[in-house]
């Protein structure tokens, strides 16, 4: 097995187990007779069942890989009327998660996770609360950047209030600015967290423009500016 064989399996299991321990059923690399009819022709790197809910998890190891893959659309075109069904897209560069003493992510890797979410967007139909969340996240690490540029240290579990307001105190956020956060914050969490009523396109589509245009602002005041 060669080492790109070694770390697409490395994280094939990591996804795996994130839906183990919220009590699915995996089946990594379903063959043709584990899938019903209607994704026959289609190659998942895994299923997650549980009772009513039936997840199709596409692995792409960055987000290039997804905005080719047409066949993504194609996929979630066939799952949005099929009751129960839904599909879920991992950009799978490592295990994402932040634990205590991780390291965050960079401002190339900050600008792909931006792109993801765009792409939730514009591409992949009923994606509206992984962009909202996507974009979030993209944020928040960036946040953490400038932070840090101001020799000052930031645990990756710090919550999003406490961080949002640090960054006003520092100069980095305006109040107005702020205020716009903790909306963003709040219904991130609603998303992130399955709780009704969803977001609609539209609402999501402002959200995240409006998040993404002041990520730039906020780099170009304070990363790119520090880098050059």
């Amino acid at each position: 097995m060669t080492t790109l064989e070694e770390r697409e399996r490395k994280i094939l299991e990591e996804v795996a187990e994130r839906y183990r321990v919220r009590g699915y059923q995996v089946v990594e690399r379903p063959r043709r007779s584990d899938l019903p009819m209607f994704l026959r022709g289609y190659r998942p790197d895994l299923i997650a069942l549980s009772g009513d809910q039936k997840i199709v998890v596409e692995i792409k190891r960055k987000v290039a890989d997804a905005t080719a893959a047409e066949h993504l659309a194609d996929l979630a075109r066939v799952l949005q009327d099929r009751p129960g069904w839904r599909l879920d897209i991992v950009i799978g560069e490592g295990s994402d998660e932040l634990a205590e003493g991780g390291k965050s992510w960079d401002y190339e890797t900050i600008r792909r996770k931006f792109g993801i979410a765009d792409l939730f967007l514009k591409r992949i139909p009923r994606f509206h609360d992984e962009a909202v969340t996507t974009a979030w996240a993209a944020f928040e690490a960036e946040l953490r950047l400038i932070v840090e540029t101001q020799g000052m240290e930031v645990k990756g579990t710090e919550p999003p209030f406490d961080l949002l307001k640090r960054a006003v105190y520092l100069g980095i956020l305006t109040q107005q600015e702020f205020n716009f956060c903790k909306e963003y914050v709040v219904v991130r969490n609603r998303a992130a967290h399955g709780i009704m009523p969803t977001l609609t396109a539209s609402r999501a589509k402002s959200l995240v423009q409006r998040l993404t245009k002041l990520a730039q602002r906020l780099a170009e005041r304070h990363l790119i500016a520090a880098a050059e």
